[in-house]
């Protein structure tokens, strides 16, 4: 084998058949046990925990929202008026 370069086995980019092949068949028995046991399980839950299963759940499927600051130059940001009632 020459220093540097590659003579054998999977070519650069293609994908290992094994990996996809287990990630294949983990998908299909998380969506099985999903679709005839999940809502059984979560139906014995108190409502409490119900919900932070489903918060917990959520962070795989909706994408959390990243923190946004603005910022403002201190002349930009207005002088509170005050009103005075003197009698």
């Amino acid at each position: 084998m020459a220093k540097g370069f590659k003579t054998g086995g999977r070519g650069k980019g293609t994908p290992n058949r094994i990996t996809s092949t287990i990630r294949e068949k983990y998908s299909q028995l998380l969506e099985d046990y999903c679709i005839h046991q999940m809502k059984d399980d979560l139906a014995e839950l108190r409502p409490d925990e119900r919900l932070k299963i489903m918060v917990s759940l959520s962070e795989f499927i909706i994408p959390k929202m990243q923190r946004q600051s603005i910022e403002v130059e201190a002349a930009e940001i207005p002088a509170p008026v005050i009103k005075l009632n003197i009698k």
